[in-house]
């Protein structure tokens, strides 16, 4: 499954309109996510199928669709002249709305995705409880994870994760118990679709005996698992969180509940 960012990436790459950076994040995908490969291979299709019918009304009335759409979930007809001695142009015509309804439903399940619409990198998470509390001199390890949090506060979520990898890789000492940074780490991972270090990172919270950051790994680790394909192990969180009155994401965990379930 791919997020809504990267179905913007492949419009604009049928579209012509990647810029450098854009070129390089595509061919890596398309290198690296099967799933992302075929979206691509999908959309070539849609694409080549409108360029040959040179439809550019249809391309108009998919642009008043895309911004109907979020208002109202009423679908209207679009009735398209036909003339009845030209086979060949009711053909056209015929495959033209074919081609419609394929785009629309592509578009309505990338605006609906319940992990786009749940998922959010709080900047909370990176709140420095560690800095403030410290005293004295600030040693190289705590200054690495001071990086870390500042990336991810300005949301440059590749540079956060680098920096507290580093942290922990490189300074145990400091980071053996500081579940804080596994969660703020852990979450730029996610930022990142790498769902699957993120649950790596989430579970040395929940394994360990850390009470401040359990509420924020479940959460992110039930988003995870279902960002990872795995739908069961997400639910079967979503129920844990659901069934604790003192939850901090209980109403989140249901609303997330009954989209995927749907």
């Amino acid at each position: 499954m791919i997020n809504r960012k990267q179905l913007q990436l492949i419009e604009k790459y049928y579209q012509g309109e990647l810029d450098g950076a854009e070129k390089k994040l595509f061919q890596q995908l398309k290198k690296e996510d099967e799933a992302f490969r075929k979206e691509v291979a999908a959309y070539k299709k849609i694409y080549q199928g409108l360029g040959g019918l040179h439809i550019d009304h249809l391309q108009s009335k998919m642009t008043q669709w895309e911004s109907k759409h979020s208002a109202t979930t009423t679908t209207k007809v679009v009735e398209m002249p036909v003339q009845k001695s030209s086979w060949k142009r009711y053909l056209s015509i015929a495959a033209s709305v074919a081609i419609f309804l394929s785009v629309s439903f592509l578009y309505q399940s990338a605006f609906n995705d319940p992990f786009e619409d749940h998922f959010q990198a709080e900047l909370s998470y990176a709140t420095d409880l560690q800095s403030i509390r410290s005293s004295g001199e600030v040693n190289q390890g705590a200054l690495v994870r001071r990086e870390g949090f500042t990336a991810y506060e300005t949301k440059a979520y590749d540079k956060a994760s680098q920096h507290l990898k580093d942290y922990i890789n490189n300074f145990e000492a400091e980071s053996k118990n500081d579940y804080q940074a596994y969660l703020v780490l852990a979450v730029s991972e996610l930022a990142q679709d790498k769902a699957v270090s993120a649950i790596a990172y989430l579970d040395v919270i929940l394994q360990g005996n850390d009470s401040n950051n359990r509420y924020d790994a479940e959460w992110m680790w039930a988003l995870a698992q279902y960002k990872n394909e795995q739908k069961e192990e997400s639910i079967r969180m979503l129920n844990k969180i659901i069934t604790n009155k003192r939850h901090t994401y209980q109403e989140k965990a249901v609303s997330f509940l009954d989209k995927i379930k749907e």
